[in-house]
């Protein structure tokens, strides 16, 4: 955790280049409610896996590659931090939901495409909108049972979490922001300064993402919730508001959050990209501040989940949940897929490993490359 007197001096320093203004806006933001957080003393795994959420496909050239996805980036960050990631289908049944809710250290949901409020000609994504509130119900009762069970939420994902915590069923505390493919900074609250989810930071990186000039967090959305919605909710007694931030038209919106007494994280905007995405058509930075920005928030969520004592019932059944038994797909000319993610990950709707039904033909494919056709013909035999 950065020292206290070293934030101090960082946020005075930032107020005297922002100007008076931003100290008056900072001096009239309401205190953070008291807090009851509580975590292990000591790691619980030095092997955490993460479940990761799947989502609809809603691209209809995507769907000969599967009928759900996610990006391979959100993976990836996972893993360069320290964890291991199974994916968590969408469209589950409840035992085996349940069942890999019980076996994984943690949860993520990421970005994407679903509407809120799906019709009667959408029942995959109102499959997505029940399985997100069965996961965040369990994790809410897990954490509150005394079982730390950390949870990540990004972009659609955190839109989704607010929507959940705040009760809004008609989706009234989203509102439009025009806020895709802009790359800005981190402007603080007095609660982002000294918050868990970012203390950690050396003071040279806290200053470049606080900074206007830094640009660091790169967002693509075109919701948001302003802060006096989320400020009027209920989402604003489990979720402290880390950073504000501003759409084009200076619209406000938040763009940040940590749980007051859970280890629950949100991010409006995209932790994951810096370092794993490479469309020349986004403002995304890959500075070195940015990726080392990525890495820190990837390596503190897997952290987190070392907290928690959650294990498979056996070694072959974490082996099969393991995002291993699938590959991710290029996007691009070679595949036709057009998107913005480099790679993605896709999934059959019978969840089956993408080994499981290929092993075979990859195997024999390689041995006549190499020459090797005859012995794994008697080998086989």
């Amino acid at each position: 955790m950065a020292s206290l007197p070293c934030l101090v001096v960082l946020l005075l320093s930032l107020l005297v280049q922002l100007g008076t203004s931003a100290a008056l806006d900072l001096a009239q933001a309401p205190a953070a409610a008291p807090e009851n957080y509580f975590r292990p003393p000591h790691p619980l795994t030095q092997t955490p896996i993460v479940g990761m959420l799947t989502l609809p496909v809603t691209v209809p050239h995507q769907l000969k590659y599967g009928s759900a996805s996610f990006a391979a980036s959100y993976v990836r960050w996972i893993e360069a931090g320290g964890a291991r990631v199974a994916p968590i289908h969408y469209d589950s049944s409840p035992e085996e939901l349940y069942a890999l809710l019980g076996s994984v250290n943690g949860v993520v949901w990421t970005g994407g495409l679903v509407d809120f409020n799906p019709t009667v000609d959408d029942p995959e994504g109102g499959k997505y909108l029940a399985t997100t509130q069965a996961i965040l119900e369990y994790v809410l009762a897990r954490n509150e049972a005394g079982t730390y069970y950390p949870f990540w939420a990004t972009c659609l994902g955190f839109e989704r979490l607010t929507q959940l915590l705040a009760r809004d069923v008609n989706s009234t505390i989203i509102d439009t922001v025009d806020a895709e493919n802009l790359d800005i900074n981190l402007n603080l609250t007095p609660a982002g300064w000294l918050s868990r989810m970012l203390g950690g930071m050396s003071y040279e990186l806290f200053k470049e993402v606080a900074s206007p000039l830094g640009h660091l967090a790169f967002n693509n959305h075109g919701l948001g919730i302003t802060p006096a919605k989320f400020r009027g909710s209920s989402a604003y007694e489990y979720l402290k508001i880390l950073s504000i931030d501003k759409d084009r038209n200076g619209k406000e919106f938040v763009s940040t959050v940590e749980g007051r007494s859970l280890p629950i994280y949100g991010t409006q905007w995209h932790p994951e990209k810096a370092a794993w995405e490479w469309d020349t058509r986004l403002r995304l930075s890959h500075v070195e501040h940015a990726v080392e920005f990525s890495s820190y928030l990837g390596s503190y969520f897997a952290n987190e989940c070392k907290f928690n004592n959650h294990t498979f019932a056996s070694p072959e059944a974490e082996a099969r949940a393991l995002i291993y038994n699938w590959v991710p797909v290029p996007t691009g000319p070679i595949t036709g897929i057009k998107s913005a993610y480099t790679n993605i990950y896709f999934f059959p709707a019978d969840h089956s490993s993408w080994w499981a039904k290929h092993a075979k033909k990859v195997t024999f494919s390689l041995a006549r490359a190499f020459g090797f056709e005859e012995e794994l013909d008697s080998a086989s035999g």
